[in-house]
């Protein structure tokens, strides 16, 4: 038999977090907290999320869950082996199945673009963050070298960052925002004689992301997998509970913000 985790989450993290759909959905591994929470949901919006969270660790939560977390203001915290964070475009699970089919195109790349629509007042500095975790998933920690994305133009209508991978080639990211479409992530890996096409949608939309893999031969649609991304965290989390594995979300945000030269501040 399964075991079930009760979830406990402050009002922001609810809502952000699609917090009651995702325990909803996930009715025999998850039930709200009527006491002492196992997994505990916070806000990452906010500056001190990360002393949140170690204050939920220590008052006996054994993992939580940060909601798109912003970069830190205060100190390290100290259980970040238990904190998995929760994005609305790097944690669908297509980010996995484009970082498996990049695996030869990596070598190879001549150009890296992503393109990140937003609605109005969305927050930009969680956005950038999310837009380049999901990058750095796909080619990997080392194509990125830190301080190689130089921040071009920042304003409240989005931002432009331009840079390098290791290998020479030229990376954009950008994003805009726009109610003349709905909120996606769209990522593009170009070589000489293929491409990789990965567009994600937001995560409150039923719309599967799609991954497509372009040669000579023509293009290949990967396999769809329905699942949203905040799905796919809770799940993550509770492997780390069941499996008593560690999570790595706090070291990767640490490499995705060490890309950049400078931040939304052109």
């Amino acid at each position: 038999m399964s075991n079930q985790f009760s979830v406990g989450a402050d009002e922001a993290a609810r809502k952000t977090g699609a917090i009651d759909s995702v325990v909803a959905s996930l009715p025999l591994s998850l039930a709200h907290a009527t006491a002492q929470p196992d997994i505990v949901a916070v806000d990452g919006s906010v500056p001190a999320w990360s002393e949140r969270a170690q204050e939920a660790l220590d008052s006996g939560a054994r993992v939580t869950v940060i909601i798109s977390p912003t970069l830190m203001t205060g100190l390290a915290p100290q259980a970040t082996a238990q904190m998995v964070f929760d994005w609305a475009f790097a944690s669908n699970p297509a980010v996995q199945k484009a970082a498996e089919a990049a695996t030869a195109l990596i070598p190879h790349i001549t150009l890296l673009e992503s393109r990140l629509v937003l609605p109005a007042g969305a927050d930009l500095d969680q956005s950038l963050m999310d837009q380049l975790t999901a990058i750095a998933q796909i080619t990997g920690d080392s194509a990125l070298a830190p301080g190689s994305l130089r921040c071009l133009f920042a304003d409240q209508h989005g931002y432009h960052f331009a840079g390098a991978l290791n290998s020479g080639a030229p990376v954009t990211v950008s994003a805009v925002v726009s109610a003349a479409t709905n909120p996606h992530l769209g990522i593009r890996l170009l070589t000489v004689e293929e491409s990789m096409t990965v567009y994600i949608p937001a995560p409150d939309t039923a719309a599967p992301a799609e991954v497509r893999v372009t040669t000579h031969e023509g293009e290949l649609l990967l396999p769809t997998e329905y699942e949203a991304a905040h799905r796919t965290t809770w799940r993550r989390a509770i492997r780390l509970l069941t499996e008593e594995t560690d999570a790595e979300d706090y070291a990767q945000l640490l490499k995705t913000a060490s890309v950049l030269r400078n931040r939304l501040d052109p």
